[in-house]
Parts: structure tokens; sequence; C-alpha cells
């Protein structure tokens, strides 16, 4: 785990950052899967869940980044925000955020709709799964699945 304070309320790990925040888990070397979390976002504008990640330095986010935006980014020693659309989101409203990624394909979904689908030619191959915030702010993260092809 990178950045912040985090503890459990009601059974969900409540997480408050000045900077990134970032909670790793599962195999480094998983390839195709599907991740989900159900998050609330409770203050600031970045609420994201993590796949591919092979430490902190190279990861892919998912999720709310920026006042009704959500976003597919990169992080290769740097962020780049592949795709991102107008999507209206609310502080305090759960979400189920989930990304089915095979090989370079991401499909990504709010609320069992996809928003964003997005072939990334020169992808990170494998991956552990995770949690994250890019930006300082607050969010309830009530879980998170993952389950290999």
């Amino acid at each position: 785990m990178t950045g912040g304070a985090w503890s459990i309320e009601k059974r969900q790990l409540h997480v408050i950052t000045n900077e990134t925040f970032g909670l790793y888990t599962g195999p480094y070397y998983s390839k195709d899967y599907v991740v989900e979390t159900a998050l609330t976002p409770e203050y600031g504008e970045s609420h994201l869940v993590v796949f591919r990640s092979i430490g902190t330095e190279r990861a892919y986010f998912f999720g709310f980044n920026g006042s009704n935006k959500a976003a597919l980014i990169k992080r290769d020693h740097e962020n780049t925000v592949l795709e991102e659309i107008d999507f209206l989101w609310k502080m305090g409203k759960e979400y189920n955020l989930k990304v089915d990624a095979v090989g370079g394909l991401f499909r990504c979904s709010i609320d069992g709709k996809e928003i964003i689908k997005f072939k990334d030619n020169n992808f990170i191959p494998s991956g552990m799964i995770g949690l994250g915030k890019l930006e300082p702010g607050r969010t309830l993260f009530k879980s998170i699945s993952f389950s290999e092809y």
C-alpha cells in the first residue's frame, strides 16, 4: 500500500489521502482477467480500480478522474489518459466499476454498462489488481473481486 491513511469503517476500506494512494493484491503474473470493485466517492475527483499493476510505476487505472469524467489511464512512470468520457457521477453514491482485460483489449463498465472499450497496442502484459487514487480525496471501497480466464 502506498500513500494516505486508511481504516475499516462499516465493513469498507475508508481511504483518505493528500496525494496518491494505491493498494495492490494478487499475483503479478496474471494476464487475462476481470476485476470489479464497489466504491463510494466521498471527496475529491479520483476514485479508481487498478489492473495489470507491476508496482507503483506501471499499471492501468479505470474510474472517476475529474469532475463528471470517467477515464482509462495508463501509468508507465507517468500517467497518460488513454480515453476519457463525460460521465455524471455523484459524491456519496455507490458505484460498481468493472474491467475485463484480455490481451491489450480493455472493456470498462460502470454499474453494468460498458462505457469505454480500448485497445492498447503496447500493453502491460500482466500484473496485480488493486484500488487507487491519483489525486487527494476520500473514497470508501466496499469490495474487490478478480477472476482469471
